[in-house]
């Protein structure tokens, strides 16, 4: 037998009206929410001092070799940890649907990867027995994932499945770096995705 407590049983009227009162109340908040986000994606940027090299599955890359063509960068920090047999749930989930999630990124000028401390054999292990094809590299060896986790952005994310572009400015707030018109890159902040 269910321990919940059952909410009150009303007519549809009265429920209809509770709804619409709940419904101001969400859309107030997902304006100040939209307000935030966007105080957020103007933000200064940091520029990017350390020479990060990671390890991919066509070798050695930098953290601008992650960039590909694109002028912002989405990363995901998957927690797969050196010497663990565990792969983190959450992270599983949400790389469950960041294959689809990424198709529109290309429209945006938006290149995305996975990192983990873990090493490259593992990933690709991983990626292999659970079907994932997004880019996903190994941070080994190098400091970028603790140099992230001081500025607090090396924490679970929630990415969503994008249905259109108007939605990619809610769903994906991911830790970002952007290319400057001089071809440095920054530390932004967040995806400023329009």
């Amino acid at each position: 037998m269910s321990t919940l407590v059952q909410p009150k049983v009303v007519s549809r009227g009265e429920w209809l009206a509770a709804r619409k009162a709940l419904l101001a109340k969400e859309k107030v908040m997902t304006r100040e929410l939209d307000a935030l986000r966007a105080e957020r994606r103007r933000l200064p940027w940091v520029k990017v001092e350390t020479p990060y090299v990671f390890e991919g599955p066509h070798g050695k890359c930098t953290l601008e070799d992650l960039f590909e063509s694109c002028g912002q960068l989405a990363v995901y920090h998957f927690m797969l940890t050196p010497g663990s047999d565990q792969i983190c749930k959450g992270c599983s989930f949400i790389a469950d649907h960041i294959d689809v999630a990424r198709q529109p990124f290309a429209e945006v000028d938006l290149a995305f990867v996975a990192i983990s401390r873990a090493p490259l054999a593992r990933i690709e292990e991983v990626r292999r027995r659970l079907g994932w094809t997004f880019p996903w590299v190994s941070s080994r060896g190098s400091s970028f994932n603790f140099d992230q986790a001081q500025r607090g952005y090396a924490r679970h994310q929630h990415l969503c499945q994008a249905r259109d572009r108007r939605h990619l400015p809610h769903l994906l707030d991911l830790p970002s770096w952007q290319r400057a018109l001089d071809g440095r890159l920054h530390v932004a902040g967040r995806l400023h995705v329009a």
